[in-house]
């Protein structure tokens, strides 16, 4: 099975992610509102890269959903996740994003600080898995790092990054040691050749829909 080097385990995830990450708890707000505006019902819906469940939590609170499925490539998130939703009607996929092999199946997809994980031929393949996974008319939704369109703008980004987590309680040792995984552990493409990629997959409309920092935020309707 295909892997990607992760920043946390499944025990320690949401506790740091949220103290690496600026705006973290956003991602997932900006998805709910995105859906709601488009007015889907029944939704089924898949969770690429599921980690502890935070993107289903979020939907169950807000939508009618049909079916949630859980892909992630570590089976210690997929236990959390089972455990935390054990009362709906879900399913498990134990795989990477590249092995998945859905058609038509589902009206959300969503990639949550995954893409970035995989080099540019991989992550093309990825997200033309999504695109076939999607039903006519649903939408993949993806954050994840970008990078900056200048060396001076990488500098300095990354310097905020840094500064941001160690305000949130990270030693310098361990916030160094993050910022020094971008292009090493993930790899990082701008924003315009993201939405190159999602018009390249086929999507009939694809627009960026959040900025901060060092993430952002990008769907594209089937």
């Amino acid at each position: 099975m295909p892997t990607y080097n992760a920043a946390f385990d499944a025990f320690e995830y949401n506790d740091k992610v949220e103290k690496t990450v600026p705006y973290y708890n956003e991602f997932f707000k900006q998805i709910i509102d995105i859906v709601d505006v488009l007015e889907f019902k029944d939704i089924d819906w898949l969770d690429i890269g599921c980690g502890t469940g935070k993107m289903a939590e979020a939907a169950y609170n807000y939508f009618n959903i049909n079916e949630f499925a859980f892909c992630d490539v570590s089976e210690e998130m997929l236990n959390i996740t089972r455990e935390r939703f054990k009362n709906k009607n879900n399913r498990f996929f134990l795989m990477s994003a590249e092995e998945i092999e859905f058609c038509d199946k589902y009206d959300i997809v969503t990639s949550i600080m995954v893409n970035h994980y995989f080099n540019k031929t991989v992550r093309e393949r990825v997200i033309l898995n999504c695109y076939k996974a999607l039903k006519k008319g649903g939408v993949l939704f993806s954050f994840e790092n970008f990078a900056p369109n200048t060396g001076f703008g990488k500098s300095m980004q990354l310097k905020r990054w840094k500064k941001y987590q160690i305000n949130n309680g990270k030693s310098e040792n361990e916030a160094e040691s993050h910022i020094n995984r971008y292009g090493v552990n993930y790899y990082p493409i701008t924003i315009s050749s993201q939405l190159d990629i999602l018009k390249k997959c086929g999507f009939n409309k694809y627009e960026t829909i959040w900025i901060s920092g060092m993430q952002a935020g990008f769907m594209g309707i089937k």
